[in-house]
């Protein structure tokens, strides 16, 4: 416990000296709220992140009680895991977490020894803001309360916070704990997908049975934006959220509301109490909170983008058994939160093809659907605001005699497949003019043996002849 404190206090001295880390402000600001009158304040959806407005929103404050939050929300995730401990677990008080208490603070009369259900110390902790709770939940959860903040300081890092320190499970006698109201934020968003976490911090009354050591009790919620009895700051789309007033820090507060699907956040640190013309007091925490929030539902809605069953563009296709396209439509539904303003033509989608790219041929058949073969982008402006697989929509047969056309026609085009052509052509004309010369020499070698052949026979019918006529003449020599 004594190192936690000699760290907390060596933060705590670099951000008074002004170089703490300091909160990245959110990248995008989708909207202007006018006239905010508290010097750190934040809206922003709870599924993306998105900040639709802030102010301030990375200076450090001391969140005092609002610490309760990071509290809660480890509470209901130990509550989830079920390993250490249940709503229904029973749990001591222990010497330790009265020890821890301070004096002068926030209890809710816990005594050692007494056992409640840990929902009931839940209740006592966050709506009756008992501090004795808060440490007995640190103890029953983390098993001590300095293994606890340590665990609070691990997942506020864990959740994206870089301006967080808590000093102990319930904000009170923490001078050197800080946070901003964009680490508040994410906290807070985060605690909000969690029901039991909604349950606890949305209750605007509760009762915690009796014990062998108290009777029962009765809280009401000191957050007056969830009490329907507080007329001047009740806003009925809030669901949960946590309050604190302190004399040193002012006014804050975290809320959480849910309208027409759309859940947001908004944080307050640091605002004022000023006189409200009816007489009573305005607390500018929750008033400010509950005009964000009007101002944001009123200014911004969820537009459907790329629906799953709609398809968002085609694709040529080789080798298509009777297609040579096909549609392609988006792996999933995407939904914007944008300004009602957004004109439809500001909302621009880029198709990207995978085989298309490096000087691709595209497609090429067989194709089942629901293969991914690119993917969309949507974008406004010079931001992206969601990249999406693109899947075929149907699938396509192949045409093995288009595919063997086209890889005929692909190779005829080939340097390699010219050179061959050209060298057999070389070929064949050698060959063509070999022939002919050969066919010329055998023609003419014909022609000499022919002639030779017709002198060999005038010669002997010329000797013929002259042996006819010399025995002609013996024969007539004879007669005479």
């Amino acid at each position: 416990m004594k190192i936690s404190k000699l760290i907390c206090a060596v933060i705590a001295a670099v951000t008074l000296f002004g170089v703490a880390p300091r909160a990245v402000a959110a990248p995008y600001m989708l909207g202007v709220f006018a006239d905010p009158k508290a010097p750190s304040m934040l809206i922003g959806e709870v599924t993306t992140g998105d900040l639709l407005y802030a102010v301030g929103d990375d200076t450090a404050y001391n969140p005092v009680g609002l610490v309760k939050v990071m509290t809660l929300l480890l509470a209901a995730e130990a509550v989830e895991r079920g390993a250490v401990v249940t709503r229904e677990s029973k749990v001591s008080v222990t010497l330790t977490a009265l020890n821890a208490t301070p004096s002068g603070g926030t209890n809710t009369g816990l005594v050692l020894g007494e056992t409640l259900r840990f929902y009931d110390l839940l209740v006592l902790g966050f709506v009756g803001g008992g501090a004795d709770a808060c440490n007995v939940i640190a103890e029953r959860v983390a098993g001590d309360i300095g293994a606890f903040v340590e665990l609070m300081n691990t997942r506020a890092v864990e959740l994206g916070c870089v301006s967080t320190l808590f000093e102990n499970p319930h904000g009170e006698a923490a001078d050197m704990q800080y946070t901003t109201a964009h680490d508040l934020f994410r906290i807070t968003a985060e605690a909000s997908r969690h029901s039991l976490f909604r349950e606890v911090a949305g209750a605007v009354t509760a009762t915690i049975p009796a014990t062998a050591h108290n009777a029962q009790r009765v809280y009401t919620t000191h957050n007056y934006m969830i009490n329907p009895s507080t007329v001047r700051h009740y806003y009925k789309y809030a669901v949960a959220g946590r309050s604190s007033q302190s004399s040193i820090h002012g006014y804050s507060t975290v809320e959480y509301a849910v309208r027409d699907g759309m859940g947001l956040v908004t944080v307050i640190l640091g605002a004022k109490a000023v006189p409200a013309e009816d007489g009573g007091t305005d607390m500018l925490s929750i008033s400010e909170a509950r005009r964000m929030f009007e101002w944001a539902y009123g200014q911004f809605a969820w537009r459907e983008v790329l629906t799953e069953t709609i398809a968002s563009g085609a694709a040529n296709v080789r080798y298509g058994a009777g297609a040579d396209t096909i549609n392609l439509r988006p792996a999933e539904t995407v939904r914007l939160l944008l300004p009602k303003a957004t004109p439809d033509v500001d909302i621009m989608r880029f198709v990207r093809i995978y085989t298309e790219e490096n000087g691709g041929r595209g497609l090429a058949a067989p194709i089942r659907a629901g293969t991914e073969v690119g993917e969309v982008r949507i974008m406004i402006g010079d931001r992206e605001y969601a990249r999406v697989k693109l899947v075929t929509d149907t699938s396509v047969t192949k045409d093995y005699a288009a595919e063997l056309r086209d890889n005929i026609s692909t190779a005829m085009r080939k340097p390699w497949m010219i050179a061959l052509l050209i060298f057999i052509l070389l070929l064949i004309v050698a060959y063509c003019a070999f022939a002919v010369s050969y066919n010329r020499r055998s023609r003419a070698k014909q022609i000499q043996e022919r002639e030779k052949r017709r002198k060999l026979a005038e010669q002997r019918r010329r000797n013929e002849s002259a042996a006819g006529a010399r025995e002609f003449e013996e024969n007539d020599d004879d007669g005479n």
